[in-house]
């Protein structure tokens, strides 16, 4: 179960992988579980094979290290169980302590009322009001899936025209793609203050939060993902 937990950790997970959080990088929840998962994995393999050499030769040179090791892993799993049961009994306030504090954006300066507040302003003006419309189309069997859960007031970078309708890329599975094809460098000229934002920090941020974390949404769901397809 050991070697399994460690290669689990090594093969099938990207440790290396990071995520930004203001000027810094640091590494992401994926990451942080695998190299939890590889020393897990060595620590319970050791203790195994300590087992099993003090099975058979039951001597004090295995026995005594497969005691205290045994303890530590006791102890340490002890910790993690009365951890996960103080953080499910105090989840409202985990909440409110992550999603209702007053946020500043880095990049536009501008300052909300809450780190939800922060999200709806930054991720519904860049996603939620330009997917599966002209701007990033979808084909109109995904678009029938969202009607009337957008934003009533969608105020687009541009308009596109009868004419150049038919040349804009599309349709779109998901946003990443129409982000890559066309919105990454209109975003990061952009003069709104949420684009700006979004291009800087939050596509990454919320790239992060979906693919990682299998998260749609930290505080509130957003109508569509980054990188998940519509349907």
């Amino acid at each position: 179960m050991g070697l399994f937990s460690g290669l689990y950790g090594y093969l099938g997970i990207d440790i290396n992988a990071t995520m930004t959080l203001g000027d810094q990088k640091i590494p992401s929840p994926t990451a942080l579980f695998g190299m939890l998962a590889i020393v897990v994995g060595i620590f319970t393999f050791v203790v195994g094979l300590l087992g099993l050499c003090a099975a058979k030769w039951k001597k004090c040179c295995f026995t005594m290290p497969f005691c205290i090791f045994s303890f530590i892993l006791f102890i340490v799993m002890l910790v993690v169980a009365f951890i996960g049961i103080l953080l499910s009994s105090r989840k409202d306030e985990l909440y409110a302590s992550t999603c209702a504090s007053p946020v500043t954006g880095k990049h536009s300066g501008d300052s909300y009322a809450t780190f939800t507040d922060y999200m709806k302003s930054v991720y519904d003006p860049a996603v939620n009001d330009v997917m599966c419309t002209a701007i990033c189309p979808c084909v109109d069997t995904h678009k029938s899936l969202f009607a009337g859960k957008q934003s009533s007031k969608i105020t687009p970078m541009w308009v596109p025209t009868s004419a150049t309708l038919n040349t804009i890329a599309g349709p779109f599975d998901n946003f990443k793609a129409c982000y890559d094809t066309k919105l990454k460098p209109l975003y990061a000229a952009s003069n709104e203050g949420s684009k700006k934002e979004f291009s800087n920090e939050g596509f990454e941020m919320f790239s992060k939060l979906e693919t990682d974390m299998k998260c749609s949404g930290l505080c509130y769901k957003p109508v569509f993902g980054i990188t998940r397809n519509l349907a």
